[in-house]
Protein backbone atom coordinates (compact mmCIF):
# COMPACT_ATOMS: atom_id res chain seq x y z
CA UNK A 1 0.00 0.00 0.00
CA UNK A 2 1.36 3.31 -0.74
CA UNK A 3 1.10 5.84 1.68
CA UNK A 4 0.71 9.61 0.96
CA UNK A 5 3.51 12.14 3.12
CA UNK A 6 2.39 15.53 3.25
CA UNK A 7 4.34 18.21 0.96
CA UNK A 8 6.46 20.00 3.59
CA UNK A 9 9.45 22.34 2.26
CA UNK A 10 13.13 21.45 3.08
CA UNK A 11 14.78 24.16 5.56
CA UNK A 12 17.03 26.82 4.08
CA UNK A 13 20.05 25.37 6.54
CA UNK A 14 19.64 21.67 6.63
CA UNK A 15 22.33 21.49 8.91
CA UNK A 16 19.73 22.75 11.49
CA UNK A 17 17.24 20.84 10.66
CA UNK A 18 16.38 17.41 13.09
CA UNK A 19 13.66 14.93 12.62
CA UNK A 20 11.23 14.63 15.13
CA UNK A 21 11.62 11.42 17.44
CA UNK A 22 8.04 8.73 16.23
CA UNK A 23 6.10 6.76 18.93
CA UNK A 24 8.55 4.11 18.10
CA UNK A 25 11.43 5.94 20.00
CA UNK A 26 10.00 6.36 23.37
CA UNK A 27 8.96 3.41 26.05
CA UNK A 28 5.29 2.68 25.78
CA UNK A 29 3.98 1.57 29.50
CA UNK A 30 2.48 -1.54 28.43
CA UNK A 31 5.61 -2.60 26.06
CA UNK A 32 7.99 -4.78 28.25
CA UNK A 33 11.73 -3.64 28.37
CA UNK A 34 14.26 -6.12 27.10
CA UNK A 35 17.58 -6.01 29.17
CA UNK A 36 20.91 -5.22 28.26
CA UNK A 37 24.06 -6.37 29.76
CA UNK A 38 27.72 -4.39 29.74
CA UNK A 39 30.83 -5.84 28.99
CA UNK A 40 33.99 -4.92 28.95
CA UNK A 41 36.78 -6.05 26.38
CA UNK A 42 40.25 -6.01 26.93
CA UNK A 43 41.74 -8.75 25.99
CA UNK A 44 42.09 -8.61 22.36
CA UNK A 45 44.10 -10.50 20.26
CA UNK A 46 43.32 -8.91 16.84
CA UNK A 47 43.62 -5.05 18.63
CA UNK A 48 46.30 -5.65 21.26
CA UNK A 49 46.61 -3.17 23.66
CA UNK A 50 42.87 -1.91 23.10
CA UNK A 51 40.18 -1.87 25.64
CA UNK A 52 36.37 -1.11 24.88
CA UNK A 53 32.73 -1.63 25.98
CA UNK A 54 29.64 -3.63 23.83
CA UNK A 55 26.26 -3.74 25.33
CA UNK A 56 23.97 -6.96 24.47
CA UNK A 57 20.26 -6.05 24.20
CA UNK A 58 18.20 -9.44 24.62
CA UNK A 59 14.37 -8.53 24.10
CA UNK A 60 11.59 -9.31 26.79
CA UNK A 61 10.53 -12.83 24.35
CA UNK A 62 13.98 -14.10 24.49
CA UNK A 63 14.14 -17.68 24.20
CA UNK A 64 17.10 -19.68 24.16
CA UNK A 65 14.95 -23.07 22.82
CA UNK A 66 13.80 -20.33 19.54
CA UNK A 67 16.86 -18.31 18.98
CA UNK A 68 16.66 -14.87 18.03
CA UNK A 69 17.77 -12.42 15.24
CA UNK A 70 21.08 -11.09 15.47
CA UNK A 71 21.48 -7.19 14.82
CA UNK A 72 25.02 -5.77 15.50
CA UNK A 73 25.76 -2.23 15.07
CA UNK A 74 29.12 -0.44 15.58
CA UNK A 75 29.61 2.87 17.69
CA UNK A 76 27.38 1.40 19.85
CA UNK A 77 27.10 4.02 22.66
CA UNK A 78 25.37 6.41 20.34
CA UNK A 79 23.05 3.98 19.06
CA UNK A 80 22.33 2.91 22.31
CA UNK A 81 21.96 5.80 24.72
CA UNK A 82 17.56 6.61 24.90
CA UNK A 83 18.67 9.74 25.32
CA UNK A 84 20.27 10.09 22.21
CA UNK A 85 18.68 9.79 18.35
CA UNK A 86 18.94 6.52 18.04
CA UNK A 87 17.49 4.97 21.02
CA UNK A 88 17.97 1.72 19.75
CA UNK A 89 16.53 -0.79 22.59
CA UNK A 90 13.55 1.32 22.82
CA UNK A 91 12.81 0.95 19.06
CA UNK A 92 13.72 -2.76 19.12
CA UNK A 93 11.37 -3.17 22.19
CA UNK A 94 8.44 -1.58 20.69
CA UNK A 95 9.12 -3.27 17.23
CA UNK A 96 8.92 -6.31 18.79
CA UNK A 97 6.38 -6.50 21.11
CA UNK A 98 3.90 -5.47 17.94
CA UNK A 99 5.10 -7.88 15.95
CA UNK A 100 7.02 -5.99 13.13
CA UNK A 101 10.42 -7.50 13.93
CA UNK A 102 11.32 -10.96 15.39
CA UNK A 103 12.33 -11.42 18.56
CA UNK A 104 15.94 -9.61 17.55
CA UNK A 105 19.33 -9.74 19.78
CA UNK A 106 21.50 -6.67 19.34
CA UNK A 107 24.97 -6.36 19.97
CA UNK A 108 25.86 -2.37 20.37
CA UNK A 109 29.88 -2.38 19.97
CA UNK A 110 32.18 0.82 20.81
CA UNK A 111 35.30 1.33 18.79
CA UNK A 112 38.30 0.54 21.10
CA UNK A 113 40.84 2.57 22.89
CA UNK A 114 44.38 2.50 23.23
CA UNK A 115 45.63 3.48 26.84
CA UNK A 116 46.61 6.82 26.94
CA UNK A 117 45.18 8.35 24.19
CA UNK A 118 43.18 11.57 24.19
CA UNK A 119 39.58 11.34 23.85
CA UNK A 120 37.64 14.05 24.04
CA UNK A 121 34.20 13.88 25.38
CA UNK A 122 31.92 13.23 22.88
CA UNK A 123 35.12 13.31 20.15
CA UNK A 124 36.28 10.24 17.67
CA UNK A 125 39.41 8.12 18.81
CA UNK A 126 42.26 7.11 15.99
CA UNK A 127 41.57 3.66 17.05
CA UNK A 128 38.26 3.96 15.81
CA UNK A 129 39.47 5.53 12.11
CA UNK A 130 42.19 2.19 12.66
CA UNK A 131 39.63 0.00 13.26
CA UNK A 132 36.69 1.07 10.49
CA UNK A 133 38.35 2.84 7.72
CA UNK A 134 40.91 0.49 7.55
CA UNK A 135 41.73 -1.24 3.82
CA UNK A 136 41.74 -4.99 5.60
CA UNK A 137 39.91 -7.51 7.04
CA UNK A 138 41.07 -7.27 11.00
CA UNK A 139 37.78 -5.68 12.09
CA UNK A 140 35.48 -8.28 10.57
CA UNK A 141 37.86 -11.22 12.38
CA UNK A 142 37.90 -9.21 15.43
CA UNK A 143 34.17 -9.11 15.38
CA UNK A 144 33.87 -12.92 14.38
CA UNK A 145 36.47 -14.13 16.97
CA UNK A 146 36.31 -12.09 19.82
CA UNK A 147 33.09 -10.62 20.23
CA UNK A 148 30.60 -12.98 18.90
CA UNK A 149 32.03 -15.70 20.74
CA UNK A 150 31.65 -14.38 23.67
CA UNK A 151 27.52 -13.43 22.79
CA UNK A 152 27.12 -16.97 21.80
CA UNK A 153 28.33 -18.25 25.02
CA UNK A 154 25.99 -16.55 26.91
CA UNK A 155 23.05 -16.10 24.89
CA UNK A 156 21.28 -18.37 21.87
CA UNK A 157 21.23 -16.18 18.77
CA UNK A 158 19.98 -18.23 15.17
CA UNK A 159 23.17 -19.68 12.93
CA UNK A 160 20.67 -18.65 9.96
CA UNK A 161 22.77 -15.99 8.70
CA UNK A 162 20.05 -14.53 6.74
CA UNK A 163 19.09 -13.51 10.04
CA UNK A 164 21.69 -11.34 10.85
CA UNK A 165 22.07 -7.71 10.00
CA UNK A 166 24.81 -5.11 10.51
CA UNK A 167 24.38 -1.21 10.75
CA UNK A 168 26.23 1.82 11.82
CA UNK A 169 26.77 4.53 9.02
CA UNK A 170 29.45 3.66 6.54
CA UNK A 171 31.52 1.56 8.70
CA UNK A 172 29.04 -1.63 8.43
CA UNK A 173 29.52 -1.34 4.80
CA UNK A 174 32.92 -1.19 4.66
CA UNK A 175 33.53 -4.06 6.88
CA UNK A 176 31.33 -5.89 4.84
CA UNK A 177 33.14 -5.30 1.69
CA UNK A 178 36.43 -6.31 3.07
CA UNK A 179 34.70 -10.13 3.14
CA UNK A 180 31.61 -10.33 1.16
CA UNK A 181 31.59 -13.92 0.81
CA UNK A 182 30.88 -14.49 4.97
CA UNK A 183 29.33 -11.06 6.58
CA UNK A 184 25.71 -10.53 6.82
CA UNK A 185 23.99 -9.96 3.90
CA UNK A 186 22.68 -6.13 4.56
CA UNK A 187 24.71 -2.87 5.65
CA UNK A 188 22.45 0.04 6.71
CA UNK A 189 23.63 3.40 6.74
CA UNK A 190 22.49 5.98 9.00
CA UNK A 191 22.47 9.76 9.92
CA UNK A 192 23.25 11.66 13.20
CA UNK A 193 20.33 13.53 12.38
CA UNK A 194 18.05 10.58 11.38
CA UNK A 195 16.43 9.76 14.89
CA UNK A 196 15.60 5.26 15.13
CA UNK A 197 11.82 5.63 14.40
CA UNK A 198 9.20 3.94 12.13
CA UNK A 199 10.00 6.50 9.71
CA UNK A 200 13.87 6.25 9.50
CA UNK A 201 14.75 2.96 7.67
CA UNK A 202 17.74 3.14 10.02
CA UNK A 203 16.87 0.83 12.92
CA UNK A 204 13.49 0.24 12.73
CA UNK A 205 13.77 -2.19 8.83
CA UNK A 206 15.56 -5.96 8.76
CA UNK A 207 16.14 -6.18 5.16
CA UNK A 208 17.92 -9.64 4.09
CA UNK A 209 18.80 -9.75 0.33
CA UNK A 210 20.93 -12.69 -1.33
CA UNK A 211 22.00 -15.27 0.83
CA UNK A 212 25.20 -15.62 3.15
CA UNK A 213 27.14 -18.48 3.93
CA UNK A 214 27.20 -20.71 7.01
CA UNK A 215 30.30 -20.01 9.37
CA UNK A 216 31.41 -23.14 8.74
CA UNK A 217 32.21 -22.30 4.93
CA UNK A 218 34.04 -19.12 6.35
CA UNK A 219 36.09 -20.87 8.49
CA UNK A 220 36.93 -23.52 5.96
CA UNK A 221 38.02 -20.47 3.84
CA UNK A 222 42.09 -19.44 3.47
CA UNK A 223 40.85 -16.22 4.65
CA UNK A 224 38.99 -15.42 8.33
CA UNK A 225 35.28 -15.44 8.37
CA UNK A 226 33.64 -12.22 8.41
CA UNK A 227 30.68 -10.00 10.32
CA UNK A 228 29.95 -6.61 10.23
CA UNK A 229 27.73 -5.49 13.13
CA UNK A 230 25.11 -1.40 16.74
CA UNK A 231 25.33 3.64 25.17
CA UNK A 232 23.67 3.46 28.14
CA UNK A 233 21.54 0.97 29.09
CA UNK A 234 17.92 1.45 30.63
CA UNK A 235 19.02 -1.64 32.39
CA UNK A 236 21.77 -2.97 32.55
CA UNK A 237 23.88 -6.26 34.49
CA UNK A 238 26.90 -5.66 35.58
CA UNK A 239 29.06 -2.29 35.84
CA UNK A 240 27.28 0.74 34.71
CA UNK A 241 29.18 3.49 32.60
CA UNK A 242 27.96 7.47 31.38
CA UNK A 243 28.60 7.16 27.49
CA UNK A 244 29.29 11.32 26.08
Amino acid sequence: MTSEIPFTPLPLDPADARYVHGPDSSAQDAVPAGTVTEIEWDESSVYPGTSRTFWVYVPARYDAADPPSLLVLQDGAGFLDPEDDFRGAVVLDNLIHRGDLPATLAVFVDPGVRSGDDVPVGGRNKQRNAEYDAFDDRYVTFLLTEILPEVTRRWAVTDDHDRWVSAGSAAAAAARSRRPGCAPTPSVASSPSCPASRSCPVATRTRTSSPVSRASRCASSSRPPAVTWAGTSRRTTGSRRTCA
